[in-house]
């Protein structure tokens, strides 16, 4: 006498959502532009075509770069893989950058895209076992946190870079300078720029980037030795002057001319007088 011994019945497992597929595509493609238009041709093969004389954290950025663009590809695959290399490879640029990730907004990008990657892992994570209820509450709570991070990712590069300390080889251009016309320009130890115009200025439109009565921080980067570029915000456009004459000493004041007009035309120069040198 036999006795057919039933196996217990396995437990379902629940199919992928349809939320958890759109999330996956989605990041997918958001992936694309980050990947081809920014690491690819603006900060990666420059790197690398430079990379031979490239001095130490140049060549540290170009690996990190390097383990960015392969943990995209392969989050394409396996995105907890691919976005948990990004990370770390972010990590590693930043530690070696003096403002961290808040001092370039391709980094900020970058970790974003990261994050988005693990997000599309937790979400489209399937095991061949019932998980159970504490099993369910963190994955909630990985998921809650990772929309945190995303969003907070996002406000920071609608925000923009954070500013940069002056380089001291630069400092002669510290302190509040005067065109005599209503603008008022002060640069600031670290990093800043505040614009100020008279209601009642006469200064060429090329030459400001506020309007008369209104006062504007910005921060302040120079290209070398020829640019001053003032931005606000990663979506602000910036504006960039010429260094048309370098802070010189004139009888017993302080000058530079700045120039922004776009062709460039010499007439358009904007002398500046220092009248107070920032501490």
């Amino acid at each position: 006498m036999t006795t057919d011994v039933q196996a217990p019945p396995e437990a379902p497992t629940a199919p992928k959502s349809r939320v958890a597929k759109i999330v996956r595509w989605g990041v997918r493609l958001t992936s694309l532009p980050v990947l081809v238009l920014v690491l690819a041709l603006t900060s990666l093969l420059p790197t690398l075509a430079h990379f031979s004389v490239a001095a130490r954290d140049d060549r540290i950025n170009a690996f990190g770069l390097c383990g960015v663009c392969l943990g995209f590809l392969l989050a394409w695959r396996w995105p907890a893989v691919g976005g948990g290399l990004s990370l770390a490879s972010i990590g590693v640029m930043a530690a070696q950058a003096e403002g961290g990730l808040t001092g370039d907004p391709f980094s900020i990008a970058f970790t974003l895209q990261a994050i988005l990657f693990l997000i599309s892992s937790v979400l489209n994570f399937r095991s061949d076992r019932p998980a159970p209820r504490a099993m369910g509450l963190m994955k909630g709570a990985a998921i809650g946190l990772l929309a945190i991070c995303a969003i907070a990712g996002a406000v920071i590069i609608y925000r923009g870079p954070g500013p940069t300390a002056v380089p001291k080889e630069k400092e002669r251009y510290l302190g509040v300078w005067d065109s005599g016309t209503g603008l008022q320009i002060e640069l600031t130890k670290a990093g800043e720029a505040k614009v100020m115009q008279a209601r009642d200025s006469k200064v060429a439109a090329c030459n400001t980037p506020v309007k008369p009565g209104e006062t504007k921080l910005f921060n302040a980067a120079f290209r070398g030795d020829d640019f001053l570029e003032l931005a606000s915000g990663a979506l602000g456009e910036a504006k960039v002057y010429r260094i048309q004459q370098r802070p010189h000493q004139d009888g017993k004041q302080m000058k530079m001319t700045l120039n922004a007009s776009d062709p460039y035309q010499g007439t358009n120069g904007m002398v500046l007088v220092r009248k107070d040198e920032t501490k």
